[in-house]
Parts: structure tokens; sequence; C-alpha cells
């Protein structure tokens, strides 16, 4: 348990082990130790704590997009006041709503390989505007499997659980720092099991156990009962700074009016053009500041409108949208898109492009790095009719060959291109200097 600024963090660790008979099992042992991680974070109201938000640990979201406040119906499911949790089988992934969800494991690559990949990714996404998969072709597809047609556990369920309290002090969860089950030590016999609830599988400690709030993106929002107060203190300081802006502003037009009278009455005196052109520019730099000045004093106009709409909003009990933070929602694919097709290619595609590269070494040695690009584009491109994204992945694969067709051809015609650039370029100056001429 965490309390902080008007939080307080309750961590829930799951521990049990998990056999063929859970739905959807795709690990590749039948018995193994599994944990589910959840946190519920409450506020003091009054003297009660109330639940205000509750953060899943899952694959590839962090921050904001873990949690869901207490009162979000869409995606948050209640049963007599508790959370439920759709546990991934054998996963360690958590979801709120039940279904099947496609997902990726990263495959453990070196630091330089994780480095230029993030490079090359960074540049792709200015280039085009889009992020592309954080591990890109190093990242094995599967889907996860979170029906809730399983072993159902807690209050009402088919078995119960039996809380036990820990913290530092607790002698196996401070000590140990081994893994809870299987150690897979090759990355294509399965996912290695997980650390436990204070460190992770690298013994580095978990952000979750040392940082709850920041873990789940809390850190930087207020608990309700605190909200409404921090709002007013901010309303006061903006209005006082409003009232600062306007008077500055105020005066230094007030001043603009009197240099500019001064400078309009020397116009047109050759013996003052010296001392006019002087004023000019004074009067250029106030016009400069009071125009900065106005800009701050809209902007802070913008912004004490939007405190004091949500103070009222606050007061009036208007509770907001509750899913306004999330960024990237963890959503179950819909059942027509999810066929045994696509769950047998989730599991069958690594292999078979493992496959085809050993082909390539045995029988068309002398184009293994061309035919390795074309398999990893192929294999993209199903992917993404897998995950119906086709139309965005085939025009990114047409602009990556453009501009490898682009640096192709600058590389076997690089004077042809220059003197075509240079031509370019003095005809259009020419074209400037007769029309000067003939001016």
């Amino acid at each position: 348990m965490v309390r902080e600024r008007g939080w307080t963090a309750l961590q829930y660790w799951f521990f049990f082990d998990y056999n063929p008979w859970r739905s959807g099992f795709h690990g590749v042992n039948d018995h193994e130790s599994d944990w589910e991680m959840i946190i519920v974070y409450l506020y003091d109201e009054g003297k009660s704590l109330v639940p205000g938000w509750v953060a899943f640990a899952s694959h590839d979201f962090h921050g904001d997009d873990l949690r869901r406040r207490w009162d979000d119906r869409e995606d948050l499911e209640l049963v007599d006041g508790h959370p439920v949790v759709y546990a991934g089988a054998g996963s360690h992934a958590s979801y709120f709503q039940r279904g099947e969800y496609q997902a990726e494991v990263s495959l453990p690559l070196p630091g330089w390989l994780r480095g230029i990949m993030g490079a090359v990714q960074r540049f792709w996404a200015r280039l085009i505007g889009q992020e592309g998969s954080a591990g890109g072709p190093f990242r094995i597809p599967f889907v996860d499997f979170a029906r809730g047609n399983g072993l159902s556990i807690g209050p009402g369920g088919d078995k119960a659980w039996s809380p036990v309290v820990i913290d530092e002090s607790t002698p196996w969860v401070s000590q140990y720092r081994g893994l809870w089950g299987l150690f897979a030590r090759d990355p294509l016999s399965g996912e290695n099991a997980p650390g436990g609830p204070m460190y992770n599988r690298d013994g580095i400690p978990r952000a979750s156990w040392f940082d709850p709030l920041g873990f789940a993106g809390l850190d930087k929002t207020p608990p309700p009962s605190r909200e409404a107060a921090i709002l007013r203190g901010q309303v006061t300081d903006l209005g006082r700074t409003q009232k600062q802006l306007e008077a500055t502003a105020a005066e230094s037009m007030e001043e603009l009016q009197h240099l500019g009278a001064s400078w309009k009455g020397m116009e047109g005196k050759p013996h003052l053009a010296k001392k006019h052109t002087a004023l000019g520019v004074e009067l250029r730099a106030k016009a400069n500041e009071l125009t900065s000045v106005r800009k701050e004093l809209s902007q802070n106009r913008v912004v004490l409108d939007a405190l004091r709409q949500r103070l009222q909003e606050i007061e009036a009990g208007v509770p907001g949208d509750p899913q306004a933070h999330i960024q990237h929602r963890a959503s179950p694919v819909p059942a027509s898109a999810v066929s045994r097709t696509v769950e047998m290619w989730a599991a069958l595609s690594i292999a078979l492009l493992f496959i085809g590269v050993a082909a390539l070494l045995l029988w068309a040695p002398q184009a293994v790095l061309p035919g390795i690009a074309l398999l990893v584009i192929v294999f993209g491109l199903v992917e993404s009719v897998m995950r119906r994204t086709f139309a965005v992945s085939l025009g990114n694969v047409a602009i990556f060959l453009a501009l490898v067709t682009l640096v192709v051809l600058g590389v076997a015609f690089w004077q042809v291109a220059l003197a075509a650039l240079l031509g370019a370029v003095g005809t259009i100056l020419l074209l400037q200097r007769l029309q000067e001429l003939r001016g």
C-alpha cells in the first residue's frame, strides 16, 4: 500500500497455477505458475477511502492506457463492488473486457540492434507521420485468449481467494529474485515465467512496486477531493496575472501613443531625420512588446475560462468523460475477425519465416538478402490482412520501395541527376533575369 498526495494505492497480486483446462490455454508446459496484477487507487473523502481508479497490467500498454475510472461502465465491469479481471491464458496480461486480443512479444535482441531499430522507426514515423510496431519484424504475434469462460476466482466465483498482506519486509518478496515458474532459456520455446511482485526478470525493481502512481500515469491527476481546491487556487493566480497583464498592456499602449505622436510630428523634416529614424526603431520594439503582452493576455484568458468551466462542472457534480485520458485502448478483436485462420497464422508465422530463410540459405545463397527482404514484406502484408490494416501497410511498402528506388537511381545515375538539377536551377535563374531585363 502506498499513500501519496491524497491517493492510496492498493496492489493486488494474484498468484496461481494453471493447467491445460484453462480457456484458450496456449503455453508450452502442462503446468506453470502465473500471476495477474491490478492496482486499485482510492482517495480520501471525509474519513472514508473511496475507489477512484483501477489499473490492469497488460501487453504493449503503458501509463494512462493501463487505468480506468471507477465509474467507467463501458470498460470496467464490477460485481458486488469488485472489479472483474479477465486473465490472458498463460500470458500474465489482464484485460477489462472478455474476448481475444491480438498481441505481440518482442524477441530478446542485442542492445545495439534495438537501438538501430528504434532509430529507423523514429525516422520512418517522422517521414510518413505513422508510428510503426515497437519491435518491427522482431516481434512474434500471437492471440491472447481472455474469453472469461474458464475458472472464476473471487466472491461468488468457482473458487475463493485468500488475501495475504505483503510488503518489503516480507522475506520472499524482497529477498527472492528468481522466476515464478518456467525459465524457457530460448526465445522460441515459450515465454519466460514472470518475476515476483517487487522485481522484474532482470532483477530491477518494478515500477509498479516503487511508483504505483507513475506506473498508471496517475501522479499528474489530483484526487476528486483535492481537484476543486487546486483549481480555485489556479483560477485566483491566473486572475491576478490577468489583471497585471491588462495594466501592463494599457501602460504600453499609452506610451506607444505618446511616442507615435512625436514620431508623426517629426515626419518630413530633414533636420530631424536621424532622430525620426531612431524613434521609429524604438516604436517598433515597443509595439512588439505590446503584441507579446496581448498574446499572453489572450492565452491566459482562454486557460482561465477553461479552468473556470471545469471548476463549475466539479461543483455541479459533473464527472467528465471517464475515457478522455486513454490514447491507445486495448479492445478485443471482433469475433468475426478471429477465425481459425488468424489463430493458425499467429501460431505458425514466425516458424514459417525462419523456415523460409533456411530454404534461401540452402537453395539460393546468392539471393539471401533480397530474399529475406521479400519474405519480410510478404509476411508483413499477410499480417496486415489478418489485422485489417492492409491499405496502410501497402502504402508504407510503396513509400519504402519508392525511397529505395530513388537511392538506387541516385547512385547509378548521379551525374545525370546532378546535371539535371544544375540545368533546372540555371534555367530558372535565366528566366528571372530575362524577365527583369524585359521589365
